[in-house]
């Protein structure tokens, strides 16, 4: 485990993302009204919604958020500090969130340009030559003037994590020194990392916490302080294609297989077999 962030203030804990769809007019109606309500908030801030489109949802969108709907339901997507003060609606309306981000940034005692960079290489020189495991996927980004950035996961894996330079990247909002730890949770990990964090209604303690554990999966151990020491949700893994097939086979196709064969049926069942898993070599076989 490569350890970072030793004895750093939390400067903020929050979710930053939140990708949330609805079915039915009343979450429909729910997704519009809320949307509708950020964007009024966001124009008066300066920020005017336009017409906007997102995996065929047809409907509004300014920085930081879009609301849309389509034939099948109705999808709103929040990031920042918007998504900060939409969890609560979105928990209550019962929305189903597929994509779900939260963040802790810290201050270190000195700025540190280099530090990403020292991550990806200490956690693939700690997990090289370790039996039992493939190289841990990680990656590194430099942007030149706003920071570089170590990715550690796979992009479309359920876990997805980063570490930046926040000073940089927001060029200077945050003061120098500023680093953000962010874990990014996708399908069943979302909806239930997403509920878990609202069961105490996305207080910073539970934020930090969760991305501490986040992070721990990817081999990085987050050593600044939080008051709570959460464990992610355990989910399900979903099967894969061939699993499921596999699973048909086994529990479906083979009792049949028995029955017929215990009722005497073992030619006409073993035919009918091959018939169906190669047809092309029966067709073969009857033009002989």
């Amino acid at each position: 485990m490569v350890s970072v962030f030793a004895g750093c203030k939390v400067v903020e804990a929050a979710p930053d993302w939140i990708t949330a769809t609805g079915k039915g007019a009343e979450q429909c109606e729910s997704i519009v009204q809320i949307g509708e309500s950020i964007l009024a908030e966001r124009q008066g801030s300066g920020y005017y919604g336009a017409k906007a489109g997102f995996q065929g949802y047809r409907g509004f969108g300014a920085e930081g958020c879009f609301y849309g709907i389509r034939q099948d339901g109705a999808c709103l997507r929040v990031s920042g500090a918007i998504a900060r003060q939409a969890c609560e609606s979105i928990r209550d309306a019962e929305l189903h969130v597929t994509r779900f981000d939260l963040q802790t940034t810290v201050q270190l005692n000195k700025d540190a340009v280099r530090l990403a960079r020292r991550l990806v290489d200490d956690v693939r020189r700690e997990h090289t030559g370790k039996s039992g495991g493939s190289q841990r996927a990680t990656k590194l980004i430099d942007a030149g003037s706003n920071g570089s950035t170590a990715y550690f996961g796979a992009r479309s894996a359920p876990l997805y994590c980063r570490i930046y330079d926040k000073h940089r990247e927001s060029a200077g909002t945050y003061s120098a020194g500023a680093w953000r730890a962010e874990a990014e949770y996708k399908r069943a990990l979302a909806t239930a990392t997403f509920k878990r964090a609202g069961e105490q209604d996305y207080r910073p303690s539970i934020c930090a916490s969760l991305v501490r554990a986040s992070l721990a999966r990817c081999g990085i151990n987050l050593l600044y302080a939080t008051l709570s020491d959460e464990k992610l949700p355990q989910v399900p893994r979903v099967q894969t294609d061939v699993e499921r097939q596999l699973a048909w086979l086994r529990d479906t196709v083979a009792p049949v297989l028995r029955k017929l064969y215990s009722a005497g049926y073992h030619d006409e069942a073993t035919n009918a077999l091959y018939a169906w898993l190669m047809p092309e070599a029966i067709d073969e076989l009857a033009g002989a």
